[in-house]
């Protein structure tokens, strides 16, 4: 599945444009209503009317033709060349859904106060991984995620031959459930569906664990370059391509609102290695620019140099010519006032919300990656925003039984004067053999 979306990745550069379409009907007014601080929690965290006010507003989006553009702007060709296999993805995708979350917003007084939720498949994995009787454990990505189940699930649906977004999925089931029942390429010839893959016979995989996350946060060392290439290639690519349908291929991955979910997580773990890399150091603005933990640069698959002080490209081109995006009549005025340049997106702080971190995420948080040296470092921190990430409590019995078992292999590492990075690498390589021999499915 990753190779599919992979080689999916390499047509970007030479992808067409579609052809025009008919306008969608106008965005209302932002709602003048007074929210709280934003705070992005996990699906699972949500309350059940969070969850419908949260669906329901992905239903008025397609509905509105809103949803639509932000597919279109993910496809343009020159955006998606910057956006992929550089040194921008994370940042890149911050900015694209922080203003998908202000298009939510403005939908109406029910969803000004909506903010994207992510998918903690960290605990997903972890509660399948550590659930003893085999008899009651979840095996597929239906049955452990609670959030592929209420986002209409795979099961139900239909065949179709149709085009979403200029691209084919004859072999996958167009998911015929809310919310996606509201998709409409092209107003007057709506399949009202998305192409999802088989989740219901789809397990969780190794990659999606926190044995195989914690190492590429912190192993790579403290160059974001390195990071984000990490996390690009896993579990970024890995969830991608196990999800199969429009998600396999990144000319039509954000039709799926899981899409949402997935890259927020990704900008959760871009948050913990934040601060756990850079928010010590209280770096000026002007350090911020030169400093590589912070961001670094590289030339792009436009074959053009970015820099911190680079502005972003993003452009869309649903009406058959590319335009900036914050020229667009429709969705333009969702990006005006986000920060233009890479290195300013790289505290969510700043930018207006933040993220709640239960179980294991929690832990990489607090902790990073487990040394002293780190440990004296975040007790001097100081927040110097006016809004802060929150971490819950450990209370899950499968979190502890994990911390527990890497704990004893971090100790065995230390008689065996192994590194902590060393222990690391075993743990990813146990969390594997486990999951070939004791989990249902089998590594790919």
């Amino acid at each position: 599945m990753r190779v599919l979306f992979l080689l999916a990745a390499a047509l970007v550069a030479v992808s067409a444009a579609p052809s025009p379409a008919p306008k969608p009907t106008p965005a209302p007014t932002m709602a003048p209503k007074t929210c709280p601080p934003r705070v992005r929690k996990s699906w699972d965290a949500l309350t059940s009317t969070e969850k419908d006010t949260f669906v329901s507003a992905i239903e008025v989006a397609m509905d509105k033709g809103l949803y639509q553009k932000f597919v279109w702007l993910h496809q343009e060709t020159m955006s998606a060349n910057e956006a992929h296999r550089t040194c921008v993805f994370l940042f890149w995708h911050r900015k694209f859904m922080l203003a998908f979350e202000n298009m939510l917003r403005s939908l109406g007084d029910r969803y000004a106060c909506v903010t994207l939720p992510y998918w903690d498949y960290v605990q997903d994995y972890s509660t399948m991984q550590n659930t003893r009787d085999p008899a009651q454990r979840c095996n597929s990505i239906l049955s452990c995620s609670a959030v592929a189940r209420e986002l209409g699930g795979s099961t139900q649906g239909k065949q179709s031959r149709a085009n979403f977004f200029g691209y084919p999925f004859p072999r996958n089931t167009c998911v015929t459930t809310s919310p996606v029942s509201h998709m409409c390429v092209r107003p007057g010839t709506c399949e009202a569906c998305v192409p999802r893959g088989n989740w219901a016979n789809t397990p969780l995989i190794p990659g999606m664990g926190a044995a195989s996350i914690r190492p590429r946060l912190f192993r790579s060392g403290s160059v974001v370059s390195a990071m984000s290439a990490q996390i690009e290639s896993s579990p970024h690519d890995i969830v991608h391509g196990t999800l199969d349908g429009v998600m396999s291929n990144p000319m039509t991955s954000p039709a799926d609102p899981i899409f949402y979910m997935h890259h927020n997580m990704l900008d959760l773990l871009h948050t913990i290695f934040y601060h756990c890399q850079v928010e010590p150091l209280g770096l000026t603005d002007a350090q911020q620019r030169v400093d590589k933990r912070v961001f670094q640069g590289c030339t792009t698959n436009n074959n053009e140099p970015v820099g911190p002080t680079s502005n972003l490209r993003l452009r869309i081109a649903d009406s058959g010519t590319s335009i900036n995006v914050d020229d667009d009549p429709l969705i333009g005025r969702f990006f005006k006032g986000l920060p233009t340049q890479y290195y300013q997106l790289t505290d969510v702080r700043t930018l207006g919300y933040s993220f709640e971190l239960k179980g294991l995420l929690g832990d990489m948080y607090a902790k990073c990656d487990g040394s002293t040296q780190t440990r004296r470092r975040l007790q001097d921190l100081v927040n110097t925003t006016t809004i802060d990430n929150v971490v819950k409590p450990i209370v899950l019995a499968e979190n502890k039984h994990q911390l527990a078992f890497e704990a004893a292999v971090q100790a065995q590492a230390a008689r065996q004067n192994m590194t902590r990075d060393d222990a690391d690498v075993e743990v990813d390589k146990m969390t594997v053999v486990m999951h070939e021999k004791c989990m249902p499915g089998s590594v790919h």
